[in-house]
């Protein structure tokens, strides 16, 4: 009874539950369907993965081990473009112009870490027929090209890649190309070379480049063997800047060193040389050396130099020196006697003037010494001293004025205007000597003004203590003896064994013009990165301030003035110059006397500033053996006769 109760139930229960027992069919179905699909696809996978295994290993298997003995990734570097200079206005005054070089992969010409000289021989002579003799360089050492690359790859055993030959034209870079075959591990790379546009006015400041030697690889870390770095003048000075910073990529080669996949994968970022801006102005450059090269080949000197500085803050507007050369010759490298014909012209053209040159700077020199000697109340405005011929040391020996002229009673701005030698020599008797020096030094003599150009003299501070030294160290023409008076005469004249620079002048000059400020000389300006950005070189090339009073610096002003247009000025060349300018010529004797015991050779300078109300310029011009100051005058004269006409 009761089993047969159940019955009924489970059937009751059944027909009313008909509906979910459809559904539940239905999601049977599903998941069986679901752990098919979960079966299939990882078993199609892994014939897709067995069949290409067994292409691999059986099929292609010996084409792919062949192609990975024989195949490797090389890293390879990429030569960024030097940066290029600019003048202040952007004018272009070193560029660079694309080229061709070819590079050796070392690698491929060892076996086992040792050179494989015959395979070295082979190569070369196939590149010797080509090249012909223009794989040589400049006091060729060597008798074949082998032999040179034999020598390359023992001295820098350590380099994968080495720069074989540089700057080929397009006609054998194609010869080269079509002989890869014959070439392993050589390839050719794009490339640029340095080229001045401007010619021989701006090669003393610009310098030159050229390859790097084994030296150069102990002395600059940021370097190596294949570059090409600055050798003198802002090439050399901002080589850090201007070189860039190498890429590197890595390519798939052959045996032989060819590429072999067109897929690259960059390794380094490369990144360009920054663009160098000058403060050198294009249009007074060339007026400064063309000026300059006038009086010089006119034989009015040996050599000379001139330079026009902003007074407010030290930059260079003009540096030009003369004799030059073309610093284009030196870009591949210069042979000897080449370089020997340009040292050895009149004048040294590879000798920068303008920085380089230690004379004694005569008249100009008294600028600094009254200057010094108002600021320190040892002279005042209203003291006079006679200039006659009559004046004796004490040990009875005279010093006179140049020519012996007498210009009587003088105070320190007629003494300025006449160029009076007696006037700063008496001044100084009456005070200590050595108060001075502390002045030598703050207009920098002695010292290099710190310009940024390579090769700078110090010139050199008349003091006690130099003398001596100078006289116990192979000067024999001087007694180890300063003289209180007849040494202190002569150095405030600019004579005895005062020198000076060039860019010492105009410094102290721009000192005098702009109320005592003394500021580096300077020609870069600022550098310029691929996106535009400007990075400044240096924030405040202000080096000392207020070295002397303005009170008494307006007193030599002044006394700048009255020697151009007082009565009894002695510069008639700026007399009426169309702008008002200040100066102060010197005439520097020097060398061996003649029989009646004068100096039969001079040195030539002027310095001054304008315009004089408010000045804007300061300028020097030297000419070596350049006769009277007049001539030093000449130069100047043509230069602010042009700028006012601009």
């Amino acid at each position: 009874m009761e089993f047969s109760e159940q019955i009924k139930n489970s059937v009751k229960g059944n027909l009313l539950g008909i509906d979910s027992i459809d559904s539940e069919v239905e999601e049977v179905n599903r998941t069986s369907w679901r752990y098919l699909l979960a079966f299939i696809i990882p078993g199609l996978l892994f014939l897709y993965l067995l069949y290409g295994l067994v292409d691999l290993q059986i099929v292609k298997g010996e084409e792919y081990y062949k192609r990975s003995e024989r195949n490797q990734l090389q890293i390879r570097r990429v030569t960024p473009d030097r940066g290029v200079i600019f003048d202040r206005n952007g004018r272009k005054l070193a560029e660079n112009l694309p080229a061709n070089n070819l590079y050796m992969n070392v690698s491929v010409y060892k076996v086992e870490g040792k050179i494989d000289a015959d395979k070295v021989r082979e190569s070369a002579e196939v590149l010797e027929n080509i090249l012909g003799d223009s794989w040589g360089e400049p006091d060729q050492k060597y008798n074949s090209l082998s032999e040179k690359i034999l020598d390359l790859m023992r001295e820098y055993s350590y380099i994968r890649t080495l720069l074989i030959i540089d700057e080929i034209d397009n006609d054998t870079a194609i010869k080269i190309k079509s002989n890869t075959e014959k070439l392993p591990g050589f390839f050719l790379d794009n490339s640029t070379k340095r080229y001045y546009p401007e010619g021989k006015a701006f090669t003393h400041v610009l310098g030159y480049v050229s390859k790097v030697n084994a030296e150069d690889l102990k002395t600059r870390d940021y370097i190596s063997i294949n570059d090409i770095i600055g050798r003198t003048g802002v090439e050399r000075y901002y080589d850090q800047y201007l070189v860039g910073e190498k890429g590197e990529y890595a390519v798939e080669v052959d045996s032989r060193g060819n590429i072999v996949s067109s897929a690259r994968i960059d390794v380094k970022e490369l990144k360009q040389g920054k663009s160098l801006y000058l403060t050198i102005d294009y249009e007074s450059q060339k007026k400064a050396y063309r000026s300059l090269r006038r009086e010089v080949e006119n034989g009015k000197a040996i050599a000379g130099a001139f330079i026009v500085q902003d007074v407010s803050n030290g930059e260079i507007i003009a540096l030009a020196s003369y004799p030059s050369y073309d610093n284009n010759a030196f870009i591949g490298g210069i042979s000897s006697t080449d370089y020997k014909e340009i040292y050895e012209q009149k004048g040294n053209p590879i000798f920068n003037h303008a920085i380089s040159a230690q004379q004694p700077p005569g008249s100009i020199f008294k600028t600094i010494v009254l200057a010094g000697l108002l600021d320190s109340g040892s002279l005042s405005t209203s003291k006079k001293y006679l200039s006659d011929d009559k004046f004796r040391f004490s040990d009875g020996s005279g010093f006179y004025e140049y020519k012996r002229r007498s210009w009587g009673w003088l105070n320190v701005v007629e003494a300025l205007s006449v160029s009076s030698n007696l006037f700063p020599c008496k001044a100084v008797l009456d005070s200590d000597y050595n108060d001075l020096i502390k002045y030598f030094e703050d207009f920098n003599i002695g010292s290099r003004t710190g310009i940024d150009l390579v090769g700078e003299s110090r010139g050199r501070l008349p003091s006690p203590e130099n003398k001596i030294w100078l006289a116990e160290n192979g000067f024999t023409w001087l007694e180890p003896v300063w003289f209180p008076q007849g040494d202190a005469c002569n150095s405030v004249i600019g004579q005895g064994i005062t020198t000076v620079t060039p860019i010492q002048a105009v410094s102290w000059t721009s000192t005098i013009a702009n109320g005592g400020d003394y500021f580096r000389p300077h020609l870069g300006m600022y550098l310029s990165d691929d996106n535009g950005e400007i990075i400044e070189i240096e924030e405040d090339y202000l080096l000392r301030e207020n070295i002397v009073d303005d009170k008494s610096l307006k007193v030599i002003r002044k006394g700048m003035r009255e020697s151009v247009s007082g009565s009894r000025g002695v510069i008639y060349g700026f007399r009426y110059a169309p702008i008002s300018v200040a100066a102060k010529t010197g005439t520097a004797e020097y060398g061996a006397k003649n029989e009646k015991g004068e100096y039969e050779h001079t040195h030539s300078w002027v310095i001054g500033f304008f315009p004089y109300e408010k000045p804007k310029y300061a300028f020097v011009v030297y000419l070596e053996d350049g006769g009277m100051s007049s001539n030093a005058v000449n130069v100047a004269q043509e230069y602010i006769d042009w700028y006012a006409a601009q």
